[in-house]
């Protein structure tokens, strides 16, 4: 039986949250997208939930290590991706708990491959288990 792939934007911004969303539900690799604004709403968005991914976008001037550490703890098995708008910002994501970076200034195509990368570690992660 397969089992969902679900992917979790959390981003404040609806815009972006909503931009975010729609790449990943169009580029097919998941079955299941959840968005919700990030922070405190985000985390508690997670409950009952079990995202493979979450694409967490802090805003640029959030304590990315704070909150990359709050979704850590509340889906310690999921994928982490730091969506950074600034490099110190990326730079901070780098040296906290998550596991992946996206820049603001990559392009779709890059992102979709960090996206790829992400699921296709969690599907690696899912079968070592079994």
């Amino acid at each position: 039986m397969h089992e969902q792939t679900v992917i979790h934007v959390a981003a404040d911004d609806s815009a972006l949250r909503a931009k975010l969303a729609r790449i990943v539900s169009d580029y097919g690799v998941v079955d299941v997208v959840h968005a919700s604004r990030e922070g405190a709403v985000g985390v508690a968005a997670l409950k009952g939930e079990h995202p493979a991914v979450i694409v967490l976008a802090a805003g640029p001037t959030e304590n990315v290590t704070e909150h990359a550490f709050w979704y850590r703890r509340a889906a310690p098995g999921s994928c982490l991706i730091g969506f950074a708008f600034t490099e110190p910002q990326a730079e901070a994501y780098e040296n906290t708990v998550v596991d992946l970076v996206a820049r603001s200034d990559m392009g779709r195509a890059a992102f979709l491959d960090l996206l790829q990368k992400a699921v296709d570690g969690q599907a690696l992660m899912s079968c070592a288990a079994d």
